[in-house]
C-alpha cells in the first residue's frame, strides 16, 4: 500500500469512528463502541469485537474505551467468575444459555490500558475480577492435557470454523482458544509486574509456560508441519480428511483452518516451526495466501467454500447455522493476526 492509499484508508476509518461511538444507554451504563452503524449489531458490545476496536482508538489517543469495555462487562459478572460475552443496551447480558463466557481478550485490554494511562487505581479495583474470569476458563472450559475447549464452536468468533463446527461439542481442542488464553496469561503477568505483585506475576508466567508446552506437545503436527485441532474422542489430530475416516488420502488438507494460525500470532512456535508452517501454508497460494489477504481456510481443503453462507455447523444453535462463513472468505482479523505473525518471524516482505 502506498502512502496515498494509506492516507485515504485512514481518513475513511476516522470518518467511521464517530458513527460507532455511543453514549451510555439502557443496560450499557458506560460509553461504548457499537460494532455496526445499524442493526442487528448496532446497540450492543461484544468482547472480541470491542477489544480490537478499542485497540484502534486507544493507540489513536483514546484509551478510555478499554476501561469502558471492561467496566460494562464486569458489572454482570457472576460469583463464579462468569462474564457474559455480549451485553445489549436493550436486553442486558445475553447468551446465558448456553453460557457464552467473555472471549479471552480482557486481560489484554487491561494491560494495554494500564500501559497507556498508568491508571493503577482502576486496575487495583478490577484486576481481581479478571482473575476470577480467567479461573472460570480453567474450571469450566478445561480440556485434557491442560488445554481448553470452546463451549460451542461459534463462540470462537470463527462461527462455522470447519475444525470444530461439524463435531460434537467438547470433543475438539482448537489452537485458537489455547493461544488466546496463553496471551491472556502473559498479559495478566505483565499487569502484575507493573503493579508490583511479583508472586501473582510468577503464577501467571508459570501458567503461560505450561500452556505453551502443551500446545506444542499436543497441537503441533510434525508430519503436516502445522498446528492443528485435536479430537479427543478418536485421540488424533484433525488435519486431513482421512483423520476422520481412517482411510489414507494423499494431498488432503480438510481441516487446515485459520484457527491453526493463531499460535503463530501468539509467538508460541519456535523459529523452525514457524518457518516451516509459514512457507508451506501461510504464504502459499494453494493454501492461505491470496492477492487480497489471508483466507480463513486453506484453498486446498475439501471444505473450502466461498459461498455466502458456507457449510453450516451440525451442532450450532439453529439461528446461527448461516450466520457467517469462515470456510474460505477473507476476514480482516485473520489478516491482522497473520501480518503480526509474519513480521515477528522475519517474513517482512
Amino acid at each position: 500500500m502506498n502512502q496515498q492509499n494509506y492516507a485515504r484508508l485512514n481518513q475513511y476509518i476516522e470518518e467511521i469512528i464517530p458513527k460507532l461511538q455511543r453514549e451510555a444507554n439502557g443496560y450499557l451504563t458506560f460509553p461504548f463502541l457499537s460494532v455496526s452503524c445499524g442493526e442487528p449489531y448496532g446497540n450492543a458490545i461484544y468482547s472480541w469485537d470491542n477489544h480490537h476496536m478499542s485497540m484502534r482508538l486507544a493507540y489513536g489517543g483514546r484509551p478510555e474505551y478499554f476501561r469502558y469495555l471492561i467496566d460494562a462487562l464486569v458489572q454482570y459478572q457472576g460469583l463464579n467468575g462468569f462474564i457474559p460475552s455480549v451485553v445489549s443496551a436493550g436486553n442486558g447480558a445475553m447468551h446465558s444459555c448456553p453460557r457464552f463466557h467473555a472471549q479471552p481478550f480482557l486481560m489484554q485490554s487491561m494491560s494495554m490500558y494500564l500501559e497507556l494511562t498508568a491508571d493503577k487505581q482502576w486496575v487495583t479495583a478490577n484486576y481481581p475480577k479478571l482473575r476470577k474470569y480467567l479461573e472460570y476458563w480453567k474450571s469450566v472450559h478445561s480440556a485434557p492435557f491442560g488445554l481448553f475447549y470452546w463451549g460451542a464452536s461459534w463462540m470462537s468468533g470463527f462461527d462455522n470454523d470447519i475444525s470444530s463446527s461439524i463435531m460434537l461439542p467438547e470433543t475438539v481442542i482448537t489452537p485458537d482458544l489455547c493461544s488466546w488464553i496463553y496471551i491472556e496469561y502473559l498479559a495478566a503477568a505483565k499487569i502484575a509486574r507493573t503493579m508490583g505483585w511479583i508472586d501473582v506475576a510468577e503464577e501467571y508466567c508459570l501458567l503461560a509456560e505450561k500452556l505453551k508446552e502443551q500446545i506444542n506437545a499436543i497441537l503441533w503436527n510434525e508430519k503436516a508441519q502445522s498446528y492443528c485441532a485435536y479430537n479427543v474422542r478418536i485421540g488424533k489430530h484433525l488435519f486431513a480428511y482421512g483423520d476422520l475416516t481412517g482411510e489414507h488420502f494423499i494431498g488432503t488438507y480438510a481441516f487446515q483452518s485459520c484457527s491453526n494460525l493463531i499460535p503463530l500470532y501468539a509467538r508460541i512456535a519456535s523459529r523452525e516451526q514457524a518457518k516451516a508452517m509459514i512457507e508451506k501454508y501461510v504464504i502459499a497460494p494453494e493454501h492461505f495466501w491470496s492477492n487480497h489477504g489471508v483466507r480463513s481456510l486453506s484453498r486446498s481443503s475439501e471444505y473450502y467454500n466461498n459461498a455466502l453462507w458456507g457449510s453450516p455447523g451440525c451442532y450450532a444453535e439453529q439461528h446461527r447455522l448461516t450466520n457467517s462463513n469462515w470456510q474460505g472468505p477473507i476476514w480482516i482479523p485473520i489478516c491482522y493476526f497473520a501480518f503480526h505473525a509474519l513480521r515477528h518471524y522475519g517474513f517482512t516482505a
